[in-house]
């Protein structure tokens, strides 16, 4: 079985206020998934503000089954970066997004990297 590294962008850089973002629900489906597909999550954002979110995963795009994967936070860190925390998706989930919170105005982004198989 041939494996390669798949990136799913679940956020483009967007600026977001203290009321954050939800991103759109994104298919996983082919992704390595032995009783559940273990990821790693990027979170990407500028100066300004504490920001973070959740990564969360559903059976169906209506959110059956909603669960968090991981948790991406910068704490009080108020300086641009990239944050990167691991979780795994359910074995029964195929659907994912981020849901993202701001302790003001600051511009973020979320991909999200997991296996699939190309052959």
């Amino acid at each position: 079985m041939i494996r390669e590294i798949d990136t799913k962008v679940l956020l483009l850089p967007v600026s977001v206020t203290g009321a954050g973002v939800t991103g759109s629900y994104v298919d996983v489906q082919g992704w390595i998934n032995p009783g559940g597909r273990e990821v790693k999550a990027v979170l990407i954002k500028d100066t300004g503000d504490t920001g973070g979110g959740t990564i969360q995963s559903a059976e169906d795009t209506s959110g059956t089954g909603l669960a968090t994967v991981t948790t991406l936070t910068t704490g009080a860190v108020t300086a641009g970066g990239v944050f990167v925390a691991h979780g795994v998706i359910p074995a029964a989930h195929r659907y994912v997004r981020f849901l993202g919170s701001s302790g003001g105005t600051i511009t973020i982004g979320a991909m999200l990297q997991g296996t699939k198989r190309v052959a």
